[in-house]
């Protein structure tokens, strides 16, 4: 999932789908990932590794985390249906809070049973298919010489 996001960003701003593009995630790679994310009972974003969480960058990763991405399904789904009449391109943090939104949505799709499970699989489904759309009409807005997977 980190991958289509890095596609995306590599293909526009020619950085390496290798590590993780957004300037709120990007800590020399994939340091966030390595260091294990933890969500709480309260569903509080916590980076696991001490040393991680009190850099400058992971504190602005918690609170986009925490104060920024929506959590509520209703939110959610708002916002996807936002996007599914968003007529170009998303800016790079909307892309990036979207991205959060979905991966926050699996993980609540999993923790989830009977019909908060498809609700929530739904909301996912619907995030992905708006980043999709993202991707493909990015794509096609580059000339082919351009293009790269």
């Amino acid at each position: 999932m980190m991958w289509i996001f890095c596609l995306r960003f590599s293909m526009n701003e020619r950085i390496s789908p290798v590590f993780m593009c957004g300037d709120l995630i990007n800590l020399s790679g994939s340091q966030f990932l390595l260091g294990e994310l933890e969500i709480s009972d309260d569903l509080k974003i916590s980076v696991k590794d001490e040393e991680l969480a009190s850099m400058r960058k992971a504190m602005a990763f918690d609170t986009l985390c925490n104060d920024v991405i929506p959590k509520s399904i209703t939110d959610i789904r708002r916002l996807s249906a936002r996007l599914s009449g968003y007529p170009g391109l998303l800016k790079k943090e909307d892309f990036e809070r979207t991205v959060l939104t979905m991966v926050y949505a699996a993980y609540r799709t999993a923790k989830s049973q009977g019909h908060q499970k498809d609700t929530w699989a739904k909301s996912f489904v619907n995030l992905y298919k708006a980043l999709k759309h993202d991707l493909m009409f990015s794509s096609s807005q580059m000339p082919s010489s351009e293009r790269t997977l």
